[in-house]
């Protein structure tokens, strides 16, 4: 399968895949920074491992992205072809939950934690299921030389969606229940992926001839490709735990929230935390934006291996200067080092696609199957990574009261298993098989 050198990728393209992967880091933020957050408001207190466990049950569909991905590979219609099919259905899916959750609330009577749990896992269903599609359709009609900008500029709204998800819930719940922004995302979620109607695809019937099970076989029977399966896994350590703890932290370090044990509690119930988790993902945000566009760029441009390396070069000092110690009232110092911190997660987020998205392209046929093979592997290391960290800190909490201490000894910990991990893969990788050399054949 080639592509038609006819086709004309327009830059337009760009910006619809972006607006999808905004509205899937919308989704994404309602259970990994939002709605811990509003439980925390609402209650006055939650268990830190409870926030880790809730989360990685509402996850468990990226894990599933490999079967997915070979669904949206192989099945299809002939007027919408094999991506846009998945992307309608799902989102609307996500959407028609989102706009039933307030409802949802109001008529079952049962523990909040367990109601986001189960209407989240559907949720997220719906959206692993477009995010799979959508990976799919990038790596179907962007040529290789924009790769890795497409790639890290569609990431980088990916996370501007998960991070700036406390600036969007301030804004509406100052005005607004919360129910307003539960709908809010609802329409968005149907709407943004009706705007991949306007993208032109290429090969809509090639799903027909496509022999799956073969192409599976091939990709699975490759050593090489276990070490990029691997890779994936532990690049994803350090992201996962930041995306639901770094504001947290933030927020502790500073002063503004205190932790017993294994429980975060509020100091004053007049302390607006909305306004405080904008703040504090405003800068955060700032900084993965730069990382993960910058990182793209570096990898189209230098190399893949020096976006890898120099990846982890800054996840080693964003996580060194986030457990410095400071005075409460150096709270602006807080700040810039949780923007670094922010840096090295888009990066880290960027150089990794660009690998993974390099090795999807050697199999056109099943593209999507390959990627959504690393994405499985990517999103379980983020699941095994929140629960053993919330073992970690229900461990932590019953030998020392020092709530610093506990999560240095926690993030430490993951990041040096991240890095050992991640290293040790990234060079058992043949460079060859990734390193993309510009010569005019794209």
């Amino acid at each position: 399968m080639k592509q038609n050198p006819e086709y004309v990728f327009k830059k337009r393209y760009i910006g619809i895949f972006s607006s999808n992967y905004l509205i899937q880091g919308l989704n994404h933020s309602m259970f990994v920074v939002i709605i811990p957050i509003y439980l925390l408001v609402t209650q006055g207190m939650i268990n830190t491992a409870t926030i880790s466990f809730m989360i990685s049950f509402i996850m468990i569909p990226f894990i599933l992205k490999f079967l997915f991905g070979a669904l949206s590979d192989k099945i299809g219609t002939k007027k919408l072809g094999r991506r846009k099919v998945w992307i309608l259905i799902s989102s609307i899916i996500s959407g028609l939950l989102w706009l039933s959750l307030p409802l949802i609330i109001s008529s079952i009577h049962l523990n909040l934690v367990l109601i986001f749990a189960i209407t989240g896992i559907f949720i997220i269903l719906g959206v692993s299921i477009n995010d799979c599609a959508i990976d799919g359709f990038i790596l179907d009609i962007c040529p290789r030389s924009k790769l890795g900008q497409t790639t890290g500029t569609c990431w980088a709204f990916r996370e501007i969606g998960i991070l700036m998800g406390a600036p969007l819930s301030l804004l509406i719940i100052t005005l607004f229940p919360i129910y307003v922004l539960f709908i809010c995302i609802g329409i968005f979620t149907i709407f943004f992926s009706l705007l991949t109607l306007n993208i032109k695809e290429i090969n809509i019937e090639i799903f027909h001839k496509i022999d799956f099970f073969n192409n599976f076989r091939t990709i699975v029977k490759k050593k090489e490709n276990w070490k990029v399966f691997l890779f994936s896994f532990f690049m994803a350590i350090f992201g996962a735990i930041m995306y639901v703890f770094l504001s947290l932290l933030v927020l502790i370090k500073i002063g503004l929230v205190n932790q017993k044990g294994a429980k975060i509690e509020t100091f004053s119930e007049n302390i607006n935390l909305y306004l405080l988790q904008a703040i504090i993902t405003i800068f955060i945000s700032t900084g993965v934006i730069a990382g993960s566009i910058i990182g793209g760029r570096i990898a189209d441009k230098k190399s893949r291996s020096f976006a890898v390396i120099f990846s982890f070069f800054l996840t080693s000092i964003s996580t060194f200067l986030l457990f410095t110690p400071i005075s409460s009232n150096g709270w602006h110092i807080v700040l810039i080092f949780a923007t670094i911190v922010g840096i090295s997660m888009g990066w880290n987020a960027s150089a990794l696609t660009s690998i993974i998205s390099e090795y999807s392209k050697k199999y056109p046929e099943t593209n999507l199957t390959y990627l959504s093979i690393c994405s499985s592997f990517t999103n379980f290391g983020g699941v095994i990574s929140l629960f053993t960290i919330g073992i970690i800190f229900n461990i932590l909490a019953s030998q020392t009261s020092d709530i610093i201490l506990m999560y240095g000894i926690a993030f430490g910990s993951m990041t040096l298993i991240y890095l050992l991990g991640s290293l040790f893969t990234f060079f058992l990788m043949d460079k060859k098989q990734f390193e993309y050399k510009f010569d005019g054949k794209d």
